[in-house]
């Protein structure tokens, strides 16, 4: 599925690595498309329009063989130091409880 990214990972950087498998990430705005070549070990920083303006997926047909892919969000600053910023400090405890 395709989309920009959920409220709570407004952070400006999204940053992706592309593990085993080529691949290719599309990204569409309106009538435009984009289709980007996501070699195997590769990384991906997305920010700015990239990021908020532009649709982002990986098309099932664009998968050739097992794939794993390993995603790092930020925060958005409401969620650091803003309005939201007690749900932001529950969201940082439930992840350090992974690690």
């Amino acid at each position: 599925s395709s989309g920009i990214n959920a409220e709570y990972g407004g952070g400006e950087r999204l940053i992706i690595i592309n593990l085993l498998s080529d691949s290719y990430m599309l990204f569409n705005n309106e009538d435009k498309y984009i289709k980007v070549p996501l070699p195997r070990r590769s990384l991906i920083i997305m920010s700015g329009d990239g990021r908020f303006v532009w649709k982002h997926a990986i098309a099932r047909e664009d998968i050739q063989s097992r794939r794993i892919s390993v995603t790092f969000r930020e925060l958005s600053q409401q969620f650091l130091t803003g309005e939201r910023a007690h749900e932001g400090q529950k969201i940082v405890e439930q992840a350090s409880l992974l690690v």
